[in-house]
């Protein structure tokens, strides 16, 4: 019997066919706009087979997709409801025909129908979405409320009203949108019609357009091995801008322009680093262009919208990075965010320039480990940014008054947010939400085991790994992936776990006296102690009598009693992942000497340079010795394949160990006691979600 009731009740779901919302138990449940069109008609011609061609036209009316859509939708919709396909208790799968709604279906009274309520429910008409992806690019819309960010993080619009009284205490919408997750740049063009996100499928990068009304996707720049990054609209949505790298050779990246729908790439100026912004009129832009000198690192620039007449308007020094720039809304300022965020300092923070006087003034009382996006709101009240308040922890949204000196967070929940760009009304915002997924390998006899996720790990004298997560947690787990078991349970930022020469102690990096320092627990988790008391960091071996740590202040090694104690600086010389020789005698890192990576093996005790070893224009991803105190084992990056090599620093040549292929090496560790090496391997995902309803 076919249905066409406007309320219809199945098991303790019900589906409100006026206002295109399904419930469960009277609330709202958060479903892609095409899975509720498919549901629909699945529910209105329950006990019947639906046919895949008479689905398709239902659910895509006006567009042609394959039968795999078809299939992801169903399979997104079956989530939504807690089915299984094998087990099936509302839709089952009718081989080589269609699909059938198995569960009774009856009509249900008004009462439990819901009224449409702004930011908890989505309205869907039927034929009005239409969307065509290329099959690599499935459509995976995950529609879902972002309860996690409490009151909400969207702040006055009112001239008369400062940024601290959130004027958002309801919920709002976010939908993801439908990436490969390898979307590490987006933007929204400033009309709120557009998303532009860079994409890389099969090692080729390009950069698609998203209509947000129609949900048609347009590829602007086709598949190549350039990188695009920096992607931003001009403020009349008319034209898109990205800086542009090639992946070989030794090219400084530039800036190019095409038009919003598609066309020819033009480049608009040469040698741009990044952190591209817009006046409102369109007539000037900011850019950021390095020497990565010591008395001229990065400077900002002002220019004309076709690139002429450049204009510097600030230059930093000592390693300080420019990572973003934003017009004022009057277009009388330029907001900056700067600092070292490539090494432990902690320094970086914001400023306003005055376009016409040239005058500086600091935006935060506080710093950040790194800022990287920044963005004003458009009333001009205050400045929304992404940071870090610690070396690999999770990036957060910020709000930073434009007339006091104070910051706020506006995320506290578990996601990341790296980048983040607003339309001109303030009510829709892109953000890039970044999710780490690295495991660790271990090999032996050229085989290969995975265990879990991680961030860096080391051996135990047992053969045990000890690890730490991207949470900020240590643990420990035997190497065939059992017993594991977790040795801190805080609040805090740990990680950077190294083992005693007789394993009774493991040292870590630890913030919980506010700033990172090193520290000692026993194996099980207990017995806690701070090491360092002055100059902290991230330890890097144990001799047995010393620990060695990299300082977060300024980069250089030094060592410290293993008790605790005088913190004695190793060498003056900032040196490049410096690993430790297990005696305490060696210390081998990597250096640039004439465009031509090295590893030197140097005397810790008078520090003289015993050996320098050549590798080519391949980059060494990490060092380790073995317990003899005399072979380096290190990985080298060349041309995207990662190698595991090993070489004695009485030998001239390198042994190949193992090819361990393109993905991103993070750490490797061997083994002390029988050489076995461990590896963390994997990427980062950057999926893109467009947040909407923002007032």
């Amino acid at each position: 019997m076919l249905l066409s009731k406007q309320n219809l009740q199945f098991g303790d779901f019900s589906l409100d066919l006026k206002e295109n919302v399904l419930l469960l138990d009277k609330r709202p449940v958060q479903i892609t706009p095409k899975a509720l069109l498919l549901l629909r008609s699945l529910v209105e011609n329950h006990g019947h087979i639906v046919e895949k061609e008479q689905l398709i036209r239902a659910v895509w009316p006006d567009s042609f997709v394959e039968e795999g859509n078809l299939s992801f939708t169903v399979n997104l919709l079956r989530k939504a409801l807690g089915d299984d396909s094998q087990n099936p208790r509302f839709i089952e799968t009718v081989p080589r025909r269609g699909y059938r709604f198995i569960a009774p279906v009856s009509e249900a009274s008004n009462g439990n129908a819901s009224e449409k309520t702004f930011g908890q429910s989505y309205s869907v008409q039927k034929g009005a979405f239409r969307k065509y992806s290329p099959t690599y690019l499935l459509p995976f819309l995950l529609f879902s409320l972002l309860a996690v960010l409490g009151t909400g993080i969207w702040y006055a619009t009112s001239k008369n009203q400062e940024p601290a009284a959130p004027i958002l205490s309801a919920l709002f919408s976010a939908e993801k949108l439908p990436t490969s997750g390898n979307s590490e740049f987006a933007a929204i063009s400033p009309d709120g019609k557009y998303a532009a996100y860079t994409d890389e499928t099969g090692g080729k990068r390009n950069i698609w357009l998203r209509n947000l009304e129609s949900s048609e996707n347009l590829q602007v720049v086709p598949p190549s091995d350039d990188y695009y990054f920096d992607l931003d609209f001009s403020n009349s949505s008319e034209s898109l801008f990205f800086v542009r790298k090639p992946a070989s050779g030794h090219v400084s990246p530039a800036l190019y322009k095409i038009a919003a729908i598609g066309g020819v790439p033009v480049k608009i100026l040469d040698n741009v680093t990044r952190a591209v912004s817009f006046s409102q009129d369109d007539k000037q832009i900011t850019f950021v262009r390095c020497a990565f000198k010591k008395d001229d690192f990065c400077s900002l620039y002002l220019a004309d919208f076709d690139g002429g007449n450049e204009q510097k308007l600030l230059t930093t020094s000592n390693g300080i990075h420019i990572t973003e720039s934003h017009f004022s809304p009057d277009g009388r300022s330029v907001a900056v965010a700067s600092g070292r965020s490539d090494s432990d300092a902690g320094d970086a923070g914001i400023s306003e320039i005055i376009i016409d006087t040239g005058a500086q003034r600091e935006m935060l009382e506080r710093k950040f480990y790194d800022i990287k996006s920044l963005k004003w709101l458009p009333n001009g009240t205050g400045v929304l940014f992404t940071a870090t308040r610690h070396k690999d922890g999770k990036e957060s949204v910020w709000l930073a008054s434009a007339t006091t000196d104070k910051a706020v967070p506006l995320t506290r929940d578990a996601a990341s947010y790296s980048r983040i760009s607003l339309d001109k009304t303030g009510s829709k915002m892109i953000a890039v939400q970044p999710t780490a997924d690295f495991r660790i390998n271990i090999l032996s006899n050229r085989e290969t085991k995975t265990l879990a996720n991680a961030r860096d790990l080391t051996f135990a004298n047992d053969g045990k790994i000890i690890y730490s997560t991207f949470d900020g947690e240590i643990w420990i787990v035997n190497r065939d992936g059992s017993e594991q078991r977790q040795l801190t349970n805080n609040d805090f930022i740990e990680g950077s776990p190294r083992i005693s020469p007789d394993g009774t102690s493991i040292y870590f990096a630890s913030n919980e006296s506010g700033s990172r320092h090193v520290w000692r627990m026993n194996p099980d988790g207990t017995n806690r102690s701070q090491i360092t008391k002055q100059n902290g960091g991230v330890p890097v071996s144990a001799d047995g009598g010393h620990v060695y740590y990299v300082s977060s202040s300024n980069d250089l090694l030094y060592k410290v009693s293993a008790e605790g104690g005088e913190e004695t600086l190793v060498h003056d010389k900032k040196m490049q992942r410096p690993a430790v020789s297990p005696d305490g005698t060696l210390i081998a890192y990597f250096f640039l000497d004439n465009k031509e990576f090295k590893i030197a093996v140097m005397r810790s005790d008078d520090k003289e340079i015993i050996k320098v070893l050549k590798y080519g224009n391949s980059f060494v991803q990490r060092l380790a010795w073995s317990a003899d105190n005399k072979t380096l084992n290190y990985i080298l990056d060349s041309n995207g394949r990662n190698s595991l090599w090993r070489q004695s620093i009485d030998e001239q040549a390198p042994q190949l160990v193992d090819d361990l292929g393109g993905e991103e090496i993070r750490y490797f560790a061997v083994s002390q006691t029988d050489n076995i090496f461990s590896y963390i391997r994997g990427k980062w995902n950057y999926d893109v979600v467009l947040l909407t309803g923002l007032q």
